[in-house]
């Protein structure tokens, strides 16, 4: 089975989705100005309950609002960084088939070559995988550092 990763169209989406986002913290607070009057004794509704319980719905609506803001952020970034990895492996694989080739016909191939079909290779594909393993192991502990 051949996964295709795309990290350009990654990047497009997480950009796009980063983008709602944004416009979905853009109404955070919801009706701040008038939940804050609601209960304002020279403006609103001085002792209502009514009042009081629609400040504390609209409360946790933002509250809401702003988890699942961070959620989409926290997805974006995810994104990001597999497309950086595979771009990572690619350029990998490639450099690996560009010196293997250059061992086996004395140089490198002109235009580079792509690792993904590498990755369906029966004889590469366990080395392909130990490598992008170790990849993986080495950029998280990047990131996290």
């Amino acid at each position: 089975m051949s996964l295709e990763i795309n990290p350009e169209r990654m990047r497009q989406l997480a950009n796009e989705v980063r983008t709602n986002a944004e416009g979905m913290a853009a109404i955070v607070p919801i009706a701040g100005e008038q939940r804050d009057n609601a209960r304002d004794p020279k403006r609103g509704m001085d002792n209502s309950e009514l009042a009081t319980k629609l400040q504390e719905v609209l409360d946790a609506f933002d509250k809401v609002v702003n988890y699942e803001v961070k959620l989409v952020g926290d997805f974006c970034t995810d994104t990001e960084f597999v497309a950086d990895v595979q771009e990572e492996l690619d350029r990998q694989i490639a450099e690996a088939l560009a010196n293997q080739a250059a061992g086996v016909e004395g140089q490198a191939p002109a235009g580079g070559c792509s690792g993904r079909a590498v990755r369906d290779d029966p004889i590469h594909g366990r080395r392909v995988i130990a490598k992008q393993d170790r990849l993986v192991d080495r950029l998280l502990q990047r990131r996290s550092g």
